[in-house]
């Protein structure tokens, strides 16, 4: 296939720490009162439990409606189509890709993790600061964004989602062979793709 990707990923840990602020206030004769923190990290409470994990390969095919497939401008839908190769773990999921002929080729592939979203999230390490990222996607689902750092951006972008306890739905976007995209443009395909399978998700109930 087209989009499968040779290198091989070691193992670590990525930083990719919360951002908050905190701001503190002081009266004449009383203790200090800080105001509450903001975050926009993927430590967020997710508003609900979503889970992916045993779900079919099937299923998990579904997870893409026809619809999204055209805006994301991918299709073929194939089960448990390969090993991740940022992480080097079989996990069961179902891959899309760009059809023959269209420009630019990338194919998208989720997967259903049996890990929390730091585990596996902190499997890509070093992860490449430009595009390093926490944001929620549909109605409040913590995720994290991450490339390989080390001059191997090229191989794609991972998007990780929390949406339930201990699972993860990955959601990874990866250029064709001898396809050159922009880092942002390759995130921008796996940001929209998990929010369109978040969208399925919570649709299902």
């Amino acid at each position: 296939m087209g989009y499968r990707v040779a290198a091989r990923i070691r193992n670590g840990l990525v930083g990719m720490a919360a951002i908050g602020l905190v701001a503190g206030g002081c009266t004449v004769n009383g203790p200090e009162s800080p105001t509450p923190a903001t975050s926009t990290s993927a430590e967020s409470s997710r508003s609900k439990d979503l889970a992916v994990v045993g779900k079919p390969d099937a299923d998990l095919c579904d997870l893409l409606t026809p619809e999204q497939q055209t805006a994301l401008g991918v299709g073929g839908a194939r089960p448990n189509a390969e090993t991740d190769e940022l992480t080097e773990t079989d996990y069961p999921g179902c891959a899309w890709r760009r059809p023959l002929g269209e420009e630019p080729a990338y194919g998208i592939r989720v997967y259903a993790v049996p890990e929390g979203i730091k585990d596996f999230m902190g499997k890509i390490s070093p992860a490449f600061p430009e595009t390093e990222a926490s944001y929620t996607v549909g109605n409040g689902f913590p995720a994290m964004q991450a490339q390989r750092g080390e001059s191997l951006e090229q191989l794609g972008c991972m998007v990780g989602v929390d949406v339930a306890d201990g699972q993860t739905l990955g959601v990874f976007a990866s250029p064709g062979v001898s396809q050159v995209m922009s880092n942002q443009d390759i995130c921008a395909k796996a940001k929209a793709a998990a929010e369109a399978a978040v969208t399925t998700l919570q649709s299902q109930g």
